[in-house]
């Protein structure tokens, strides 16, 4: 990558990391896949939602509607990939009816049911529903320390197709600045991570929003990033673009969206409107099941 004044900071980021796994990533294999993966150690990435960083990467082509849908879904408590289609995103299809463990899992239920999973452990975690307790704390200007929404629950996850990758949220209130912070176990940096970057910037946004706040700072924890051997050649690609400078992308929310409710009943992604982001062409990079 050719370093060049005027990036934004999600070009800086990520092509700082890009950089480092390719120079010094460590071969580790994956057992879930069966495929060796280049690996390094946790990085941090921050995007200030108060400043209007709307973090995505210009080296190739995201598709941010696609990726917004996904923390809607979850937040909604959907477990059905047909109803994240009907969101807008088909992000959900191959690992709910795909992954061979999950195909054989008795389990599941039929075609594309994904099971316990993300938003099913939000609104049913042991009896309490997390969101609603963390937006009910934060919309009265309560941060009990505990403002915390997880889906990392071990002893179900033969319940569910996959375990979740970005696994919980905390979020930190300092007068009326809500922050968050969001911890991924893995991070699927050529695939997920341009997804999870938006996503992190979304639903800070969100919960601000809904509970009255100024939104500020997301700090993003990824753990165990990765490329996988099969998406090596293309990444490489992807790294000797240069990024295209200047670009500063921006996420505008209806304001149709003022309370709880108003996400739970979102249908469609036309209530969020991205403006000024240009890219490289896509790259399809392979998935793993």
């Amino acid at each position: 990558m050719v370093w060049r004044i005027n990036l934004n900071k999600a070009d800086e980021q990520y092509g700082t990391l890009g950089l480092d796994l390719l120079k010094n990533g460590v071969w580790k294999m994956n057992e879930r896949t069966g495929k060796r993966c280049l690996t390094t150690t946790t990085k941090v990435f921050e995007y200030d939602v108060g400043k209007g960083e709307f973090p995505m990467i210009t080296t190739r082509q995201v598709f941010p509607k696609m990726a917004l849908a996904e923390p809607v879904g979850y937040w909604q408590g959907l477990s059905s990939a047909k109803d994240f289609r009907v969101l807008g995103t088909h992000t959900w299809n191959s690992n709910a009816n795909k992954t061979k463990a999950w195909l054989s899992n008795e389990n599941r239920s039929g075609e594309d049911d994904m099971g316990r999973v993300y938003g099913w452990f939000g609104h049913n975690f042991g009896g309490v529903n997390q969101f609603e307790k963390v937006y009910n704390n934060l919309r009265m200007g309560i941060d009990d320390r505990g403002e915390i929404i997880t889906y990392w629950k071990p002893d179900e996850f033969d319940f569910g197709c996959l375990r979740p990758c970005l696994h919980s949220l905390q979020f930190n209130l300092l007068g009326d600045t809500l922050h968050m912070t969001a911890s991924q176990r893995s991070t699927d940096v050529p695939l997920g991570l341009v997804s999870n970057m938006p996503q992190c910037y979304e639903m800070l946004a969100l919960m601000a929003r809904v509970t009255g706040n100024k939104a500020g700072l997301v700090t993003h924890v990824l753990n165990q990033p990765h490329i996988y051997e099969d998406q090596l050649e293309l990444f490489e690609l992807q790294m000797q673009r240069t990024p295209i400078t200047g670009v500063r992308p921006k996420l505008e929310i209806s304001d149709t969206i003022q309370v709880w409710d108003d996400i739970m009943d979102i249908q469609n992604m036309k209530v969020f409107t991205v403006t000024g982001y240009e890219s490289h062409t896509r790259i399809d990079f392979p998935f793993s099941e």
